[in-house]
């Protein structure tokens, strides 16, 4: 992570913290990842291949339209 990264990061949280998206603080560290692994096949986009597995639908999903109504105006179309 070089510090623009850092800064952008840093300014999410901010601004997510700022406009008490969640109940609690955020508390990600924002620290240069150590050792990077890449996903297995079966696991990369998987939500997109199993949006009905139990997972997907209760605790994925939730989370992906909090992000739409929340922050549908930054995200890319």
């Amino acid at each position: 992570m070089n510090e623009a990264q850092r800064e952008l990061a840093k300014s999410y949280i901010d601004n997510l913290t700022e406009k008490e998206v969640y109940e609690d603080p955020i508390v990600t560290e924002l620290v240069p990842a150590s050792t990077f692994y890449a996903a297995e096949v079966e696991h990369k986009e998987y939500y997109a291949i199993n949006p009905t597995q139990p997972y997907c639908s209760m605790v994925i999903a939730p989370k992906l339209e909090k992000v739409h109504r929340l922050f549908s105006d930054k995200l890319m179309k």
